[in-house]
């Protein structure tokens, strides 16, 4: 079983979050209250989130994922990514921010 750990990063924007994620090709799901996320066999993990992309979504880049989430965090006004060590092995989390970077700076040029 693999686990989740956050992942640093400056994502404070939540609809250039939601587009960077439908770039990489996945429809996120959104929650006023977080939701727990799942291990790649189903199983309900204690960590939670606002904005989920479920494993069958991650599984497209890496074969064996969990979910991925992004817990809002009040105190310091932005996002927190929950990530298992696998697939940050598989680099999702770094492509992810990528994205995200993508379409900051578009918006910013625009």
């Amino acid at each position: 079983m693999s686990a989740f750990k956050k992942i640093k990063c400056n994502i404070v924007d939540k609809n250039n979050l939601i587009k960077a994620l439908e770039i990489l090709g996945f429809t996120p799901e959104i929650h006023e209250e977080p939701q727990n996320l799942l291990g790649y066999r189903n199983d309900v993990r204690e960590e939670k989130a606002h904005i989920i992309v479920r494993r069958e979504q991650i599984n497209s880049f890496t074969g064996a994922s969990n979910d991925l989430g992004f817990l809002w965090n009040e105190e310091e006004n932005k996002y927190e990514m929950i990530c298992s060590e696998y697939d940050t092995k598989l680099k999702v989390d770094e492509r992810v921010i990528q994205a995200y970077t993508k379409t900051v700076l578009e918006e910013a040029l625009e």
